[in-house]
């Protein structure tokens, strides 16, 4: 498979790890991610995908290229800001949406049973978008603040983790890692002579004999036909929400390094892993999916209504027309914001599929 790799993109064979995505009913391909080092001497990972039914492996395009999928994705953590400014951005938008979701909560505290009752179609127009308002926002308001709190999380976690590797790990950032992280500790790369081990198919073969019951959802080849070879595998467990458990087998001795059977990891492993599967909504199946569908199109709604509620308090008299054009204009332009990413979506979808990008592009897309 490394020469094969190599063949397709030179540079694979001298590389210490490979990182395998396995192929799911969703994308029912394999994802290898191989760290290169170019003519330059910079190392940039590449990426492929192979395709078991046809045994074909191709490199997939990027840098200016994407999918919808992946433009959205980028447009959501603002990363077309350079320098990770534009996550930090993000991140800070979270916490101010949360914060408009707790002072939200105390503003309408004393009136909320009352237009929980009270809401009705019917309704004049103020009263309607006022109602529909608070109604919304309280049956949708765990998942909102869910959301502003992990989202706040994930971008601004540095200023979490820096004190903490300072204060509770003096200044090892390694230690932190390998806390969260416990498989890292075998990602030793120095320059390893050539040896010979178990042959990687052997090695999963093994891993999914000694468990049968849990999918591998992730591989990690390292120093692949050198000393200290190793694989670490990830693996699901179907039962529970956050039982997932990891193990890194030794590939010269056939004993493993490192076993954390799925169901035992302790706080510091299961803490990020436990905000990434309620941030992304990866538990529970389609059905849960489907249930963050609504509730995302439920937040979309409150966020709309509260800018037209906001606009519409400030067309009064007390108001100068000056005053009242400005506040015009800023709800025009924060809807037209909101509603052109309709169009935009369908737009990104007909370009993708009838401009060619790239080698790799119509895999990406189809799968």
């Amino acid at each position: 498979m490394i020469d094969r790799l190599d063949g397709v993109k030179k540079g694979v064979k001298a590389a210490d790890e490979l990182r395998i995505v396995m192929p799911t009913l969703a994308k029912p391909v394999y994802t290898i991610y191989a760290p290169v080092t170019d003519s330059l001497g910079v190392e940039n990972y590449a990426t492929f995908l192979y395709h078991p039914q046809s045994d074909r492996i191709i490199e997939t395009s990027s840098g200016a290229t994407s999918t919808v999928g992946e433009t959205l994705y980028r447009l959501h953590y603002l990363d077309q800001v350079p320098l990770y400014i534009g996550r930090y951005i993000a991140g800070f938008v979270s916490l101010f949406f949360a914060f408009a979701i707790i002072t939200g909560l105390l503003i309408h505290w004393k009136n909320i049973r009352s237009k929980l009752f009270a809401f009705s179609f019917k309704q004049v127009k103020k009263q309607f978008w006022t109602n529909s308002h608070t109604v919304f926002a309280i049956l949708g308001l765990p998942f909102q603040l869910m959301y502003a709190v992990t989202g706040a999380f994930y971008m601004l976690s540095v200023f979490v983790l820096a004190p903490a590797v300072m204060l509770s790990y003096k200044g090892d950032q390694q230690k932190l890692i390998t806390t969260i992280y416990p498989s890292e500790a075998f990602h030793v790369h120095n320059e390893h002579g050539k040896a010979s081990h178990m042959p990687f198919t052997a090695a999963v073969a093994q891993i999914r004999k000694d468990y049968p019951d849990n999918e591998i959802s992730y591989l990690e080849f390292i120093n692949p036909g050198k000393a200290k070879a190793a694989l670490g595998a990830d693996l699901i467990a179907e039962k529970g929400f956050n039982g997932n458990g990891t193990v890194v087998l030794d590939l010269e001795t056939g004993n493993y390094k490192l076993k954390i059977n799925p169901g035992d990891r302790n706080y510091a492993q299961s803490l990020l892993a436990g905000i990434a599967k309620l941030h992304f909504g990866s538990f529970g199946g389609w059905l849960m999916k489907f249930v963050y569908f609504i509730l995302s199109m439920l937040t979309c709604f409150v966020i709309i209504s509260g800018v037209l509620i906001w606009k519409e308090a400030r067309n009064k008299p007390s108001y100068t027309d000056q005053q009242r054009k400005f506040h015009h204009r800023v709800t025009m332009i924060y809807l037209a914001v909101c509603f052109a990413l309709f169009p935009a979506s369908a737009l990104l979808f007909l370009l993708e599929h009838l401009v060619p990008m790239g080698i790799g592009h119509a895999d990406l897309v189809n799968t």
